[in-house]
């Protein structure tokens, strides 16, 4: 649980807001910043082992206007 606390610390220092998060064997994290999008996936590699991060940085989509029909 550490880890997963200094990963948003660090994220949020860096001006990434956390926008959602879910924690099990593979666990994720969501955070956002300006029109960017940071999802963080974490996974333990078991026992001995090191931990597996992925973290991909994307523009945001922003939701299509709803469109009126005649």
């Amino acid at each position: 649980m550490a880890r997963r606390r200094l990963r948003s610390d660090s994220m949020s220092g860096a001006g990434w807001t956390l926008t959602s998060s879910c924690f099990s064997k593979l666990s994720l994290q969501t955070f956002t910043k300006a029109e960017r999008i940071a999802p963080v996936q974490m996974q333990g590699s078991g026992f001995g082992g090191g931990n597996e991060v992925m973290i991909t940085v994307a523009p945001a989509v922003k939701p299509a206007s709803p469109t009126t029909r005649p």
